[in-house]
């Protein structure tokens, strides 16, 4: 099997990160604005192309979760995910990745009220 035809891979060049440095900077920024302590190399990213791939670590599996808009199990790694849990929430954005669905400028739909609020009329 040709590293192309990996999940991971597959989708990497859906997002135009299927060079190792396009795929860096994207997950670099990525764990940057989630605070995840976290970098892989031009090694690991490598290594993820290919079939059967080794699991991230559990910060990376949720920078990955946030990337893709899905969970690495989707991309082809071996789960489950060592201590991560990636909660998602249904709504306009589930399936957007993190990163596309927090840069909108404006939501895309309202935000309910808050009990606390008074009923409007």
């Amino acid at each position: 099997m040709d590293d192309a035809e990996t999940p991971f891979a597959r989708e990497c060049a859906a997002r135009g990160w299927d060079r190792p440095a396009a795929f860096l900077r994207a997950f670099e920024t990525t764990a940057d604005l989630m605070g995840e302590p976290v970098a892989v190399t031009d090694r690991q990213f490598r290594r993820w192309r290919r079939p059967d791939p080794p699991r991230p670590r559990p910060r990376a599996w949720r920078v990955l979760h946030a990337m893709f808009g899905m969970g690495p199990l989707n991309l082809g790694f071996p789960g489950p995910a060592p201590s991560a849990t990636v909660e998602v929430s249904p709504g306009p954005t589930e399936g957007v990745p993190w990163t596309a669905a927090r840069s909108s400028p404006t939501p895309s739909a309202p935000l309910p009220a808050s009990p606390s609020d008074p009923p409007t009329r």
